[in-house]
C-alpha cells in the first residue's frame, strides 16, 4: 500500500469493504493511483528481483568467506 487509503487491520473485513468502497466512489482519484501503483510496482518486476537476489547471494557468499 501506497498511503493509508489501501491499508487495513488484517482479518478486518469491515475496513477492508470500506476501503474498496472509497476506492470505487472516487474513480478519478482512482485512475490517477492505477498509474502511481503502476510505477510503483516497476521495481519488482522479476529482472529487478533477480538483480536484488544475485546481489544478496554475493554478499552471503563474501561474509561466509570472512
Amino acid at each position: 500500500a501506497l498511503d493509508e487509503r489501501s491499508l487495513f487491520e488484517a482479518g478486518n473485513s469491515k475496513q477492508l469493504a470500506q476501503k474498496i468502497d472509497a476506492w470505487i466512489e472516487d474513480e478519478e482519484e482512482r485512475k490517477r493511483m492505477q498509474k502511481v501503483y503502476a510505477q510503483s510496482a516497476e521495481k519488482y518486476h522479476l529482472e529487478n528481483s533477480m538483480k536484488k537476489m544475485e546481489e544478496m547471494f554475493c554478499e552471503a557468499i563474501q561474509e561466509s568467506r570472512k
